[in-house]
């Protein structure tokens, strides 16, 4: 009985929803059907400001995914102000509900929606796509060169020994992610080469900056971008004859399908040349980096600046090299190291404290808003060149040894913009698919399957070649001109985490102290994480595992910091260090840090 009961108010509850949604446009608007949509959009705003606070509180340590977040809020406001506006209009009589006015404004209103919602869509998609490569990062960041040589080699060995066993495609990956890894260490040694910096810089980390800062300028749209779709919006529809002819909107023109497929492969055609034109630069700058690495008398010999790194052989050649490099590094102690680190930073960040836009424009409002537009950037680097007034900016053709390295036409800021349209316009095709297209001809399964056809070029832009697009030309851009903010940040970023150490120690005594416990409890659970760690080497324990165990006694630190203080203070074995290190570092430091400890506590 009960549950016919249940079953008889769930039926009552769908058919007063369904009577609300579906009530004829003459009927009298009723105060109970404000009341149940008001309670329907205040849980909808209730759950998307717990999500906003879910991903700022998240964010917090991260300014560039926070940027991220607050540009993606900023374009949905402006989407609910047009929006706002359309409504304003259709209650103030400017224009008659349901009229023509009002349907063209409706229209433009959800195009530009769905633009926005595609292209906020789109980027975070690219985002979860360059987690794999933010984490290989960090692991690279850790590892030797000598660690990244041992893996790729065994990783090599067992793939060519099992091909008949494995999968093509999961051997493919898994070399493609060896290569990477091998890649990063060779132009992390010629990064370090030509700007003279120590052994303790991370490269890895610079190029992870780097490419953060790309992700997070995708959501961008600029205003001569707006103009440039609305264009393309009004080429499509010239293309298909409807522009000029009169024709209905919602039309269902075959000719949209044949020209919509047009626009969506020639996009994808554009983006894989694109791609394959950034891998050869990255291929440009590894020979530079392999004969950079090469010993003084071999060097010099051309036949060795014209290897094929895409084989392994070559790749793991010239990672040799980089490994004999690391083993005949002087030692320099970290303070030294930062210090050193620091100076070179500041002198980059004086070389490129010169005005980008090319001098004093003034407060200008129209120059302000078109100040940060990067088609308007992109002209004036261009008049500036022609007027022989282009600014100079740290890159790779300093003094060195080597030839000066040569990227064939290369422009930064226009591949970077070339890069942010092109995705730009596969958020817009998506939004072009749903207003125009998805609906031609109708929705059975052969009309379904050719809808697949028509979007399924977006898709593999989208989580296919954008994802590679941004990482293949962060490597580049981090490599060949170098960010001197980006590498100045993590310059302090090191100076911080040196810093660590004493307030490693200071948290860790207050929390035994607390907790009525001394070093060996702590020594105890390190030597239990270690005898079940995986690690092959007696004594020593995976760094995420210390970590966790240190959390247990009051160390507080994010994941990266702890990366960076380990890879300032310990000796590394793959991702694996000494627990005894840990231990010396805590006992050299409890008596000097144990009576400010103590005072802290009173």
């Amino acid at each position: 009985m009960t549950a016919e009961t249940e079953l008889r108010c769930a039926s009552v509850c769908r058919h007063l929803v369904v009577q609300a949604a579906s009530a004829g446009s003459s009927d009298p608007v009723e105060v109970s059907r404000v009341l149940l949509f008001i309670f329907a959009v205040t849980v909808f705003v209730i759950l998307l400001e717990l999500t906003l606070h879910h991903f700022e509180h998240k964010w917090k340590d991260k300014p560039k995914y926070g940027d991220m977040l607050h540009k993606t809020t900023q374009e949905l406001m402006i989407v609910g102000l047009i929006y706002l506006l359309v409504k304003f209009c259709m209650y103030a009589g400017i224009v008659a509900k349901g009229g023509l006015a009002y349907q063209a404004m409706d229209a433009a209103d959800l195009l530009i929606l769905f633009t926005v919602m595609s292209m906020v869509v789109q980027s975070v998609c690219i985002f979860l796509r360059l987690k794999r490569t933010q984490r290989e990062l960090d692991e690279v960041a850790i590892l030797s060169a000598s660690d990244v040589l041992r893996d790729a080699t065994a990783s090599q060995e067992a793939s060519t020994s099992q091909s008949r066993f494995l999968p093509c495609l999961s051997s493919a990956q898994e070399w493609s992610r060896q290569e990477f890894r091998c890649q990063i260490k060779l132009l992390g040694q010629f990064f370090l080469h030509v700007y003279k910096l120590p052994q303790l810089f991370s490269f890895a980390k610079y190029i992870q900056d780097v490419q953060e800062t790309q992700v997070s300028h995708l959501i961008e749209i600029d205003i001569t971008i707006w103009v440039f779709l609305m264009g393309l919006y009004a080429a499509f529809f010239a293309l298909t004859g409807e522009l000029f002819d009169g024709a209905e909107y919602k039309a269902k023109e075959a000719k949209r399908l044949t020209i919509f497929a047009l626009f969506a492969y020639l996009l994808l055609l554009a983006m894989v040349l694109l791609l394959v034109y950034l891998k050869h630069l990255v291929q440009v700058l590894l020979q530079h980096a392999a004969v950079a690495a090469m010993p003084t008398d071999t060097a010099t010999s051309p036949s060795h600046g014209h290897t094929n790194l895409r084989q392994p052989k070559h790749l793991f050649a010239a990672l040799q090299n980089v490994v004999c490099l690391e083993d005949q590094a002087q030692f320099e102690p970290a303070d030294d190291a930062i210090e050193r680190m620091r100076k070179i930073a500041e002198e980059l960040l004086d070389t490129s404290a010169v005005d980008p836009h090319g001098g004093d424009h003034g407060p200008s409002s129209m120059w302000l808003c078109f100040r940060h537009d990067m088609l308007c950037q992109l002209l004036g680097s261009g008049l500036r060149k022609l007027q022989g007034h282009s600014h100079k900016k740290p890159h790779l053709d300093v003094a060195s040894p080597m030839h000066a390295v040569h990227l064939p036409y290369f422009s930064r800021k226009f591949t970077h913009f070339l890069i942010q349209l092109l995705l730009i316009v596969n958020g817009f095709y998506y939004a072009l698919w749903v207003n125009c297209i998805m609906y031609i001809d109708g929705f059975r399964v052969v009309a379904a399957l050719k809808m697949v056809g028509m979007v399924l070029p977006l898709v593999v832009n989208t989580f296919v070649l954008a994802p590679q697009l941004v990482k293949q030309f962060s490597v580049v851009n981090g490599t060949w001109r170098v960010n001197a903010k980006h590498l100045s940040d993590l310059v302090e970023s090191f100076a911080e985490v040196e810093s660590m150490k004493k307030q490693m120690v200071m948290q860790i005594l207050t929390h035994l102290h607390h907790h009525s416990k001394s070093l060996g409890d702590l020594e105890t659970a390190l030597k239990i994480a270690a005898n079940a760690s995986a690690a092959t080497d007696r004594g020593y324990v995976d760094m995420e595992v210390v970590r966790r165990v240190l959390k247990q006694f009051g160390f507080k630190f994010a994941r990266r910091k702890f990366h960076s203080f380990v890879r300032l203070e310990f000796h590394t074995r793959g991702t694996a260090i000494r627990y005894a290190d840990v231990m010396r570092l805590l006992r050299a430091t409890e008596a000097a840090e144990s009576s400010r400890c103590y005072h802290y506590m009173v």
